[in-house]
C-alpha cells in the first residue's frame, strides 16, 4: 500500500461540454483559436500525468515490514521504525520503462531476501539468541535496518546487500547452535572442574537453552549441583595432606569422586596423593629398615627392605640396601664366629674351635682370623683327642706300638708352654696311666699239661702244668686249644697288686 504521503496528485475535473457550451454562448468569435490553444495544452498535461507520472506514483516504495525488535513489546527501549518517506521528483518521473523494470526486479529480490530474515529471525528468537549471541544478532538486525533505509530511498540493490548481509548473518547465526552446544558443555565442565560456579551456571543457563533434552546436559546439571561439596572435600584434602596425612587426604578426594566422578582435577589429585603416599611409605620403610640394620635386626632390615621394594619396584635404593644387609649380615656373622672361636679356645673347645673357623672360611676364605685360629686350633684338637683316647682306652696299651704311641702324645702335650686346666688335667691322668701301664707283673700259670695255651698279643706258652709270665698291667686273653676237646678262652687282668692265684687255663669238656 502507497504512503498517503506519496500519494500522485489528481488531475483536474474535465468536462468536455463546458468548452462547448462557452463556445457556442460567446459573440466573440476572435477569441476561438486562443481557448483551443488551452484546451489542447490541458489535454497534453493530462496525458503526461496520466502515462508519465502516474505510473510512477503507482509503483512506489512502500517501507519494508518492519524487522521484529528483539526487545519485548512493552520494553521501554522498544520503538517503532521510522519512516522516511521521499518526494517523487521529475528526474524521477522521467526514468525510462527498462530503469523501472530494474527497479521492479530490485525490490522484488529484496523483499524476497527480507522474508528470509523474518523466517531466520522468527526461528533464533525461539531459541533465545539473545541469551547467547546477543552482539551477533544485534549487528544482524542493524543491518536489516540499514537496508531498510536504502528500501525506502530506492535503492534497492544497497537494500538487497544489505539484507542479504543480515540473513547470512543470521544463518551463520542458526548453524552455530551445534559448535555453540558444544562449547557451552565444554565450558560448563570447564567450570566445573575449575570450581567456578557462577560461570558454571551461566554456561549451564546456555546449554540447557540450546539443547534441553540432551542427556549430556542433564549429567552437566548434576555436576554443577555438586561444585561446593566437591570443592569442600578437595580442600579438605590439601589441608590433610600438607600434615602428611595421606591416607585421610585420599579419603576426602574418593569422597569428591564418588560427588563427581568426572572430576579431572579431583582425578589428577588422586593420582598425585597416591603417589605421595606411595613416597612416603617407600621413605619410612628404607628409613625404618637403616635403624634396624644399624642396630643388627637383619630380619627386621630385610623384611623393611623388600616393603620398600614392592613399594617402588622401579626404585634402586632397596636394591642397593638390600646388598648393603647382606655385606652387614656377612661381617656380623664373621665377627660372631671370631669371637665364639677365640671362646673355645680359651675353654680349649679345640674341636669346636676347628668347626667355627671352618665354618667362617666357608663365608670368605680370605678372612685372616679364620685361617689363623684354624693353624692354632687344629693341632691341638688332634692332641686333645689323643689324650682322651689314651685316658678312655688304657687297656689297649697292652699293645706295646699303642704305649709307645701314647708315650709320644704325652711328649707332644708337655711341650705346650701355657697349657690350659683341661690339658693339665689330661697330661697328668696319661702321665699316671702310662706309668701304671710301664710297671711290670708276674703272672703265674697253671695247665694240665694237654693243653696248648696262648696268651693273645703277648706270646704263646705252649703245654705245661705250671708256668710264669711278666705282663703289663692290663686286660689279657688265655686261649687254650687241646685235641677232642672244646676250646677255652680266659680273660684276665694284670694289676701291680695282684692278689689273685695262678690263672687255670684247661681243655675240660670232651666234644
Amino acid at each position: 500500500m502507497n504512503d498517503p504521503s506519496e500519494q500522485p496528485l489528481e488531475p483536474a475535473k474535465f468536462d468536455p461540454r463546458e468548452p462547448a457550451a462557452s463556445l457556442e454562448g460567446n459573440s466573440n468569435a476572435g477569441k476561438s483559436p486562443r481557448f483551443l490553444m488551452i484546451v489542447g495544452a490541458t489535454c497534453v498535461a493530462l496525458l503526461f500525468v496520466v502515462f508519465v507520472l502516474l505510473p510512477g506514483w503507482v509503483d512506489s516504495p512502500e517501507t519494508p515490514a518492519a524487522i521484529a525488535s528483539t526487545e519485548r513489546p512493552d520494553s521501554p527501549n522498544s520503538s517503532p521504525m521510522p519512516a522516511t518517506p521521499k518526494t517523487n521528483t521529475v528526474a524521477e518521473s522521467a526514468r525510462s520503462p527498462f530503469a523501472e523494470a530494474q527497479d521492479s526486479k530490485a525490490r522484488r529480490a529484496a523483499q524476497e531476501s527480507l522474508q528470509l530474515i523474518l523466517e531466520l529471525q522468527e526461528t533464533l528468537e525461539a531459541r533465545e539468541v539473545t541469551l547467547w549471541a546477543a552482539t551477533e544478532y544485534q549487528a544482524a538486525l542493524s543491518a536489516a535496518e540499514t537496508g531498510d533505509q536504502a528500501y525506502r530511498e530506492r535503492e534497492f540493490d544497497a537494500a538487497l546487500a544489505a539484507y542479504k548481509s543480515a540473513s547470512e548473518a543470521l544463518i551463520a547465526l542458526e548453524t552455530s547452535i551445534p559448535s555453540r552446544i558444544l562449547d557451552a558443555a565444554t565450558a560448563t565442565a570447564e567450570a566445573v572442574d575449575a570450581g567456578d560456579e557462577p560461570t558454571a551456571l551461566n554456561s549451564l543457563t546456555i546449554l540447557k537453552t540450546l539443547d534441553p533434552g540432551a542427556a549430556a546436559t542433564a549429567a552437566l546439571e548434576t555436576r554443577v549441583a555438586a561444585i561446593k561439596p566437591v570443592q569442600e572435600s578437595l580442600s579438605s584434602a590439601e589441608t590433610l595432606a600438607d600434615r602428611e596425612q595421606y591416607a585421610a587426604a585420599i579419603e576426602e578426594v574418593e569422597t569428591a569422586l564418588k560427588l563427581d566422578p568426572d572430576n579431572i582435577p579431583a582425578k589428577e589429585r588422586l593420582t598425585v596423593l597416591q603417589e605421595a603416599a606411595q613416597n612416603a611409605r617407600f621413605l619410612q620403610a628404607m628409613s625404618d629398615g637403616y635403624l634396624a640394620l644399624e642396630e643388627a635386626r637383619f630380619g627386621d632390615a630385610r623384611r623393611l627392605f623388600n616393603a620398600a621394594l614392592n613399594t617402588r619396584k622401579s626404585a634402586p635404593e632397596p636394591g642397593a640396601a638390600l646388598l648393603e644387609l647382606e655385606s652387614a649380615e656377612t661381617a656380623a656373622e664373621l665377627r660372631r664366629l671370631q669371637r665364639e672361636g677365640l671362646a673355645q679356645e680359651a675353654n680349649e673347645q679345640w674341636s669346636a674351635a676347628v668347626k667355627t673357623y671352618q665354618q667362617a672360611l666357608d663365608i670368605d676364605g680370605s678372612v685372616v682370623f679364620a685361617s689363623d685360629g684354624l693353624k692354632r686350633s687344629e693341632p691341638r684338637a688332634e692332641l686333645s683327642k689323643a689324650l682322651e683316647g689314651v685316658i678312655t682306652e688304657r687297656e689297649r696299651l697292652v699293645d706295646r706300638s699303642i704305649l709307645e704311641k701314647a708315650e709320644q702324645t704325652l711328649k707332644q702335650a708337655n711341650t705346650i708352654e701355657e697349657p690350659g686346666a683341661k690339658l693339665s688335667r689330661q697330661i697328668a691322668e696319661v702321665t699316671e696311666i702310662l706309668n701304671y701301664a710301664r710297671t711290670p707283673v708276674d703272672m703265674a700259670f697253671v695247665s694240665d699239661g694237654e693243653t696248648d695255651v696262648t696268651v693273645l698279643r703277648v706270646k704263646r706258652l705252649g703245654s705245661f702244668l705250671q708256668t710264669q709270665l711278666t705282663l703289663r698291667p692290663g686286660k689279657y686273653t688265655a686261649v687254650g686249644i687241646r685235641n677232642g676237646y672244646r676250646d677255652v678262652r680266659i680273660n684276665f687282668e694284670a694289676t701291680p697288686d695282684q692278689a689273685d692265684g695262678p690263672i687255670a687255663v684247661r681243655c675240660t669238656e670232651a666234644i
